[in-house]
């Protein structure tokens, strides 16, 4: 219902909230055998199933939207942070987002030729520099590739976005910024390097206010557009990236 509602809606695609909430971590295999002690299970036995359902998730998706954009705010890259923290873990099954990766393993096998999967990096939420975000492209590429089935499938079709988080939760004040991760320069900058160096999506999330929609930070009405401007035929390169690939004309010619 969701890929036919975003069909109709003419969008691009459905934004997937893959971020665990609460005790019931259905990527977290050690809290699964906790949580669930009658279905007690070996790690290799989840996995499969997780990539089942991946492709069985896919598949109802392009049932009702051929060719869906499917941004994940994030995929791999955060079983990455996970095995890269200081404290280390035993294996890549005690990762709190372990069957995550088998599960876009199967959207990966079964979507059909135009579907798009991005992994939308959440991690890059407080990121300024624009070193930071080239080094993320290699982190999604080649680090990441490493908790996949198939690496060279992973590093050709899964592409690269960038979110920015620009408030604390619950200490936003329109009236001052000063304990904001941005100053409003560095936002400007952030957002530009997101958008130069994303293969498509570059994302903001705020907690408890929307900017874009009710104007100012006061509430004020957004301004009416300009009559001068000629929107049907504007240039707005300034608002989007390019789509690029990083293996091939396409990352469909790269997987085949």
């Amino acid at each position: 219902m969701l890929a036919w509602v975003a069909k109709e809606s003419n969008c691009r695609g459905i934004w997937f909230d893959t971020e665990q909430y609460g005790p019931k971590q259905i990527w977290n295999y050690q809290r699964i055998q906790v949580l669930l002690p009658d279905r007690a299970a070996p790690f290799d036995v989840y996995r499969a199933k997780a990539l089942e359902r991946g492709e069985q998730f896919v598949r109802a998706l392009n049932r009702q939207f051929p060719g869906i954009d499917l941004v994940l705010a994030f995929g791999n890259c955060i079983i990455y942070d996970d095995m890269t923290r200081k404290e280390p873990l035993p294996d890549v099954s005690h990762a709190r987002y372990t069957l995550l990766s088998p599960f876009i393993d199967g959207m990966m096998r079964a979507a059909d030729a135009d579907t798009t999967i991005t992994d939308a990096f959440e991690l890059s939420y407080y990121y300024k520099e624009e070193q930071q975000f080239v080094d993320a492209i290699s982190i999604v590429r080649d680090d990441c590739s490493a908790y996949s089935n198939d690496p060279n499938r992973y590093r050709c079709d899964i592409r690269v976005g960038f979110g920015l988080y620009p408030t604390h939760v619950g200490m936003f004040n329109p009236r001052d910024f000063t304990n904001n991760k941005y100053q409003p320069n560095d936002l400007r900058h952030a957002v530009r390097h997101a958008m130069v160096h994303t293969d498509r999506y570059a994302w903001v999330w705020h907690e408890r206010y929307s900017f874009w929609i009710k104007g100012g930070p006061d509430g004020s009405p957004l301004p009416p557009l300009q009559p001068a401007v000629d929107y049907a035929n504007a240039n707005v390169a300034h608002l989007t990236a390019p789509v690029t690939t990083r293996c091939g004309p396409t990352t469909r010619a790269c997987r085949r």
